[in-house]
């Protein structure tokens, strides 16, 4: 009897291995340079590894009833790998850089004095706080007064709640109309990425407002843009998720709310504004896709939102415009 248990025992753990497998390599760009920080993601699935400086990964997982994978990273064009197509050795795989679209303007001989708009508002109250995990993003629209502008500054406020110096990175997005909602269909979402490069930073001790000059990156403002905090992994991050207890007045999301397990840093969220603007979410395990956190929030009841007020993301921005 005791050799029947542990035969069985040897192939139980050899069938449960094989449903496993290793996928390793590294993506680069078409100069063959490591693409820092990229993601490989199964496809339909939340599961997947984050690329090292050097664009190297490394994870295992169940290969069984899998699709493939999906490469992507800010700034470049995603790629999706069937699983039939994919190495069993070392997987290279080259991102393609996206085409930054430009705004047309028209260039006046006539000399115009630069000044001062605040896209949102700067006096916000703090009423609460969104936490998540490692790749999900919230975002802002903001509506600028004068549509000629050029983006200065952006302030984002961060929660003495978390690891206030967790590194976040930050996304400059246009507009899309077409892009599709799981709740809402179509609507105006986050659309293309307008920053040509990483912009990554942190708080200090918390219950402080986070400054990041964009002056040099030249983006116009046009008639609206959104501004995003998105959760992330390595920079110095730990990788274990915080955990925190006894917390009231806070949109939750992340893989456990009964946990009330989430990574890294906690931004501030506020009614100070009134009905607009509107604040979106997008997560890993569906990317791409953005959702209205207010209709979220009241379809499943975590905040008490009002038809007079909705919560939105603390974060506001400075821009420079010439009076016409």
């Amino acid at each position: 009897m005791k050799s029947k248990l542990i035969v069985f025992f040897l192939v139980f753990s050899i069938n449960s291995l094989a449903q496993e497998r290793l996928f390793f390599g590294r993506v680069v760009d078409d100069q063959g340079y490591g693409i820092p920080y990229a993601i490989v993601e199964v496809i339909d699935r939340f599961d997947g590894a984050y690329c090292d400086t050097n664009g190297v990964f490394s994870f295992h997982t169940k290969s069984d009833s899998m699709a493939g994978l999906k490469f992507y990273r800010q700034g470049y064009a995603d790629k999706n790998i069937a699983l039939k197509n994919l190495s069993r050795d070392s997987i290279i795989v080259v991102l393609k850089k996206k085409e930054l679209p430009l705004s047309d303007f028209t260039v006046s001989g006539k000399k115009r004095k630069k000044r001062d708009g605040i896209l949102g508002k700067e006096n916000l109250k703090y009423n609460g706080g969104c936490y998540m995990t490692y790749g999900d993003e919230i975002a802002i629209y903001l509506e600028p007064k004068h549509s000629n502008g050029t983006l200065k500054e952006l302030f984002f406020y961060i929660t003495n709640e978390g690891n206030p110096d967790a590194k976040f990175r930050v996304h400059i997005y246009g507009k899309d109309s077409t892009a599709h909602s799981i709740y809402n269909g179509a609507r105006e979402f986050p659309g293309h990425d307008l920053t040509d490069s990483e912009i990554v930073v942190h708080g200090a001790t918390g219950n402080e407002w986070v400054h990041v000059d964009v002056s040099d990156k030249n983006i116009n403002v046009g008639d609206g843009i959104f501004v995003s905090v998105q959760w992330v992994l390595d920079y110095g991050n730990v990788e274990e998720p915080w955990i925190q207890k006894e917390l009231s007045q806070y949109y939750i999301s992340g893989r456990s709310i009964d946990g009330r397990d989430f990574n890294g840093q906690v931004l501030g969220l506020t009614w100070s504004y009134g009905l607009m603007p509107r604040t979106y979410v997008s997560f890993k395990r569906t990317h791409d896709v953005w959702d209205d956190i207010n209709y979220i929030n009241s379809r499943h009841r975590f905040l008490g939102i009002t038809t007079e007020h909705q919560v939105n993301a603390m974060i506001y921005a400075t821009y420079n415009y010439t009076k016409k």
